[in-house]
């Protein structure tokens, strides 16, 4: 179980110190972080870190379902990150949601097909060489030709049509030709008549020359050619003209450019950067033994961490550095381990975990660097201008 709970439906104007105050009165409260959006907007719920596991069951049971001003409610014991009984996320503001997606344009990667198995490659390996044993067979393409699925066959045509004599093609052809002929001779004389007044019609139409049409006469070649050059590219203008009408009455979702492009390339290489970025750290983890914790409470002592660390391998060193003015931990702290294949185990175990109510955040850690011995300012080697006075010296001193 985890020592954070999380607090749904909040009031919108409450404040991080009310947060705190109002949720502190069940136990020693180790975080609070209200939850607001990339714009600053508050999504109405927020996280609360207790000490120990039996301080936040406590203050779940005791705050659930009831009342912050006007607003009820709902108190749960927070999962960790990554747990498998999480609900399927389907928040606007949740990267990798179809909503989130929809909203900033991102695209989805399309799945790889699945690969075929031994089996069915051997099956069609099998299948491709029998083909070409006996491409030249007529009995096997006959054979291929009865056995094709009928749906790649036309079904107003006879199977054996392919193997008709010449003399059969022959006589339905000319059955088809005596059919198309008797249809031909049965049209009426208004049709004729109608299509024979249209034709005289369109004749006298483009004998006359229409109103502001020039009939040719008296102009050059090349003069001829450019007024139907202008006239073609002005028809294209106003093609494009009434392209981009139609194009600017459809109305566009309105996405922020800057996010958009940085989700989507979050989305396009999510699985391959993460793959990439897990074997960097281990690599670094693996070559120093030492780690780097963050966002450690300031209640935190070297004892917790050590009661934490040390059942993933023997400590060397725990280190947390106090700041020189408030005397209290700074939040951060060194650990050591004696073999790298324990730190890999603990980076692996305890990254993004609570600790005392709040996520611990695992880094790999720098050497440790090497102390200086006393009144050496560069560990045991001096400048060149450095050596330069001192020869001064000496030599003034005789």
């Amino acid at each position: 179980m985890s020592s954070r709970i999380v607090v749904k439906n909040l009031p919108k104007h409450i404040t991080e110190e009310r947060f705190r105050g109002h949720f502190s009165g069940k136990g020693e409260v180790t975080d609070a972080k209200l939850m607001y959006t990339e714009r600053g907007q508050f999504r109405r719920f927020g996280f609360v870190g207790y000490r120990s596991e039996d301080e936040a069951l406590a203050a779940q049971q005791y705050f659930n379902n009831s009342f912050i001003d006007t607003s009820k409610v709902s108190v749960e014991i927070a999962k960790p990150f990554g747990d498998a009984s999480l609900p399927r996320a389907w928040s606007v503001y949740t990267k990798g949601t179809t909503l989130y997606n929809q909203v900033h344009g991102v695209q989805q990667e399309k799945k790889k097909p699945v690969e075929e198995k031994k089996g069915q490659k051997a099956i069609r390996t099998l299948y491709e060489e029998l083909l070409a044993d006996n491409q030249d067979d007529p009995r096997f393409k006959e054979f291929l030709q009865v056995m094709a699925p009928r749906a790649n066959n036309k079904t107003w045509t006879n199977d054996d049509y392919s193997e008709w004599h010449t003399t059969e093609q022959a006589a339905v052809n000319s059955a088809v030709a005596a059919r198309r002929e008797q249809l031909e001779s049965k049209v009426t004389p208004a049709k004729s008549s109608k299509s024979a007044s249209k034709k005289t019609a369109a004749s006298a139409v483009d004998a006359e020359p229409t109103e502001g049409q020039d009939s040719g006469s008296g102009l050059s070649d090349m003069e001829w050619l450019r007024k139907h050059m202008s006239t073609k590219v002005d028809l294209d203008d106003v093609d494009g003209d009434d392209d981009a009408d139609m194009n600017d009455e459809q109305p566009t979702p309105t996405v922020d450019e800057d996010t958009a492009g940085q989700d989507g390339s979050e989305a396009a290489g999510n699985t391959t950067d993460l793959a990439v970025a897990v074997a960097s750290i281990v690599s670094q983890i693996q070559d120093t033994g030492r780690l780097f914790i963050r966002n450690l409470p300031y209640l935190a002592t070297e004892e917790d961490l050590r009661a934490a660390f040390e059942k993933f391998g023997p400590l060397s060193e725990v280190h947390m550095p106090i700041s020189k003015d408030t005397k209290r931990p700074k939040g951060f702290a060194y650990v050591l381990y004696l073999l790298p294949e324990h730190a890999v185990s603990a980076y692996r175990a305890m990254d993004n975990k609570v600790f005392l109510g709040r996520l611990l955040h695992v880094l790999p850690g720098k050497e440790k660097p090497q102390e200086r011995e006393a009144g050496d300012s560069l560990a045991g080697f001096k400048s060149d201008v450095k050596k330069e006075r001192d020869a001064k010296k000496k030599a003034l001193a005789g």
